[in-house]
């Protein structure tokens, strides 16, 4: 900082980063804090001299004995004064015949963290705004894991071992494995020696050789109760937040997912959700045949819950929260990084705060090579048509947060039929911008030539639609009311919601009086009801194998399509949504059961097994 510099700083207040003392003839005790304080946050300027007045305000008073205050500083700093020696140089300013003298302060390494003097760890400060704060035992506690090499994901886990594995994630992952690298000398491993050479169960020999499992090991592949015993505050929360208005009524969500599964489930689970909740533009794979999620929006929200999961500081009580809005998506995630955010966007190379996750979850595909993830999520999501995401690294509220902005590069927010969805007030339950409101005037042909080319619809007709459209607007709205608002008869209203209700849309949740109507199915374009009459071709393949072998495995169908297991399984999903198939029994031994009988197709006890 030059002369300049600093008359222009001396026009503003005292910030995180710049502190003034009077410090006419001794170096001010106080000092000491600020120093710690800047150390250990990101770096400042200290200058003595300066007087601050009350109005917040600096005057200039100079220091008289400029070389012995500067000696005193430099040696105090290189001294026993500071847990660790520090090192700093004078820049000496004179202003009218008064000099004044500066320091620049620089962050330390995380490695060196907390920094503290008198040998007492609690005068250990950090900086927030324009002062200096005592930190909490917690704080300490954090910076001192955070400089320890046990910090990673490689951290030994004492009493947790293989038996608290859950197998079924193993397979899960080795399935992703095989389709991304099928000569991989991991899938022929059995389950320990698989974990063991992923770095996720080890020997500690501090221990008489007890087999353990790290960090890693118990978070990507644990068991739940295994995890929530260690890691009490690991889950993952993903918020549909409703309109505004609701949200002054009191209206907290319109929907919330809270996943406490491990984190492999986690984030199969949870991306699957965050791309319900959006419109995915239409794209064909290299085959020109089949429809693929490889889209910009969808690559970048992929990566960018990776980075969360990976990037995570576990050991915070805080979670991770994902909140879908109608115009934005935010993610917010325990533990800041001691980098600014263009080094976290420029770097080539970056250390994950968890390694070993960052290395599993490459490997089958799920993440970029280091250094390059930031890097994709910017570039697909400006690709997607959408201006920058925002990137937001609290270092003082130890947290991290991205926002994606549904708004398009001439400041225009996406409407119609690529638009955000739009929740419906009934909870878990959304309709689509275009689903309800443009939808109502669409003629058929509109109808028809917008109408996926798949799986076929039963349609709603006029009147059924604007009921629907009613009901979003206001769960409370009487029959009545609603005959008023289209201009028909009591009569024919409550004939077309009992036609909504034998169709299993609509139902009433409490009495005549105080009671409210409720959107039971998902609505995807208005246009579409999740009963189908003809399925797309190869949902029809699916459900055609199944006729002919009833235990067939999803890993089976993909044999026998030619597709990728995560493709079946997207067509499973979908066929779950159109109501076709249903869930029967819990996560290992359960399976898919056909809901509704379809012409050509198998009988409704039909089954699916679930792998």
């Amino acid at each position: 900082m030059d002369k300049k510099q600093l008359s222009d700083r001396l026009r503003f207040h005292e910030w995180d980063d710049f502190e003034v003392k009077e410090a006419r003839r001794a170096v001010p005790k106080d000092i000491w804090k600020t120093v710690g304080a800047f150390s250990n946050m990101e770096g400042g300027i200290i200058v003595l001299g300066i007087k601050e007045i009350e109005d917040g305000t600096f005057q200039i008073s100079g220091v008289e004995n400029i070389e012995k205050i500067q000696n005193d500083f430099i040696s105090t700093l290189r001294g026993e004064k500071f847990n660790i020696p520090l090192s700093t140089k004078g820049h000496i300013f004179d202003f009218d015949g008064k000099k004044v003298l500066l320091f620049k302060i620089h962050a330390m390494p995380i490695t060196c963290k907390p920094i503290y003097y008198g040998g007492d760890i609690r005068n250990t400060y950090i900086r927030q705004g324009s002062g200096d704060h005592r930190c909490s035992k917690e704080e300490i506690n954090r910076m001192l894991r955070q400089a320890s090499e046990h910090s990673s994901d490689s951290m030994m886990l004492k009493g947790f071992t293989i038996d608290d594995i859950d197998s079924e994630t193993v397979t899960i992952y080795k399935g992703y494995l095989k389709y991304k690298d099928p000569e991989s000398p991991f899938l022929v491993m059995d389950e320990k020696a698989f974990l063991r050479k992923l770095g996720c169960l080890t020997t500690n020999k501090e221990r008489d050789n007890q087999e353990e499992l790290t960090m890693a090991g118990l978070l990507l592949f644990g068991k739940d109760d295994s995890i929530r015993e260690r890691f009490p505050a690991y889950e993952l929360d993903v918020y549909l937040v409703p309109r505004d208005d609701r949200v002054a009524q009191g209206v907290r969500w319109n929907d919330r997912k809270i996943y406490e599964c491990n984190l492999v489930k986690t984030y199969l689970e949870a991306i699957e959700y965050i791309k319900g909740k959006i419109e995915i533009p239409f794209a064909l794979a290299d085959d020109h045949m089949t429809r693929t999620e490889e889209v910009p929006v969808v690559l970048a929200l992929r990566e960018a819950l990776v980075n969360m999961i990976i990037h995570r500081d576990y050991f915070e009580h805080g979670q991770s929260r994902v909140k879908i809005y109608r115009d934005r998506i935010e993610m917010v995630n325990p533990g800041s990084t001691p980098r600014t955010v263009q080094e976290i966007i420029e770097d080539e190379v970056t250390e994950p705060r968890n390694p070993i996750m960052a290395k599993l979850f490459r490997m089958i595909g799920w993440a970029e090579v280091a250094g390059s993830g930031m890097m994709k999520i910017l570039k697909n999501w400006k690709a997607a048509g959408y201006v920058e995401p925002r990137i937001e690294n609290n270092v003082q509220g130890y947290y991290f947060k991205m926002i994606f902005p549904f708004e398009e590069m001439n400041g225009q927010y996406r409407i119609g039929k690529k638009s955000i969805i739009k929740e419906s007030p009934y909870e878990g339950h959304l309709v689509t911008e275009r689903s309800l409101y443009d939808y109502v005037n669409e003629s058929e042909d509109d109808i028809k030539s917008d109408t996926d080319a798949g799986d076929a619809p039963i349609k709603l007709t006029t009147v059924q639609k604007k009921i629907v459209l009613a009901m979003v607007e206001k769960e409370e709205i009487k029959v009545d009311e609603i005959a008023e608002m289209l201009g028909k008869s009591i009569p024919t209203v409550k004939r077309h919601i009992g036609e909504l209700k034998k169709l299993n849309i609509l139902e009433r949740i409490g009495g005549k009086k105080k009671g409210a109507w409720r959107i039971k199915i998902y609505l995807k374009d208005c246009d579409t009801l999740n009963v189908p009459k003809k399925l797309a071709p190869q949902k029809e393949k699916i459900v055609a194998l199944i006729k002919d072998k009833r235990d067939l495995t999803i890993d089976e169908i993909a044999e026998l399509m030619g597709k990728s297991i995560p493709t079946i399984k997207r067509y499973i999903d979908e066929l779950k949504k159109l109501n076709v198939l249903e869930r029967i029994g819990g996560k290992k031994k359960g399976a898919w059961r056909i809901k509704i009988h379809l012409k050509d197709h198998a009988p409704e006890n039909d089954t699916l097994n679930d792998t």
